[in-house]
């Protein structure tokens, strides 16, 4: 099932994704872009987001290796990938509080940054360079 969806400010793109892939598609052909899925079955894609022109697509990321591990939840990341489906950067964090709330990934229009947060951890991060 989908768990996220993201469409782009310019309504061009779209993102969709599940607990293990990640798609982004052309909203007026339905052309998928790409496909990925995420490498370590151990994360699980929480959300989305999609700039303009799909020039970066965020996702954000839960550590989740199972319902009984008592690591479940502790960490979140923060995976931008570019138009062509690449990683261009990585973000990790070890929030000090546990619980549900699982991490959201929000680009800024026009400032050029992305916000990840995640239950106890606020990061914006300037995105022009990627």
């Amino acid at each position: 099932p989908i768990r996220a969806m993201s469409v782009s400010p310019d309504g061009q793109h779209a993102c969709a994704a599940t607990a293990r892939h990640a798609i982004l598609i052309q909203t007026d052909t339905v052309a998928t872009l790409w496909d990925v899925a995420v490498p370590d079955t151990t994360w699980n894609i929480r959300t989305v987001d999609v700039l303009d022109g799909a020039r970066l697509v965020a996702l954000g990321l839960d550590y989740d290796p199972g319902p009984e591990s008592l690591e479940r939840h502790v960490r979140s990341r923060c995976v931008i990938y570019d138009r062509s489906g690449q990683v261009v950067h990585t973000e990790e964090e070890t929030p000090s509080k546990w619980g549900a709330a699982f991490p959201e990934v929000r680009f800024e229009p026009g400032r050029g940054r992305l916000v990840f947060i995640n239950r106890d951890r606020f990061k914006s991060m300037h995105v022009d360079s990627l």
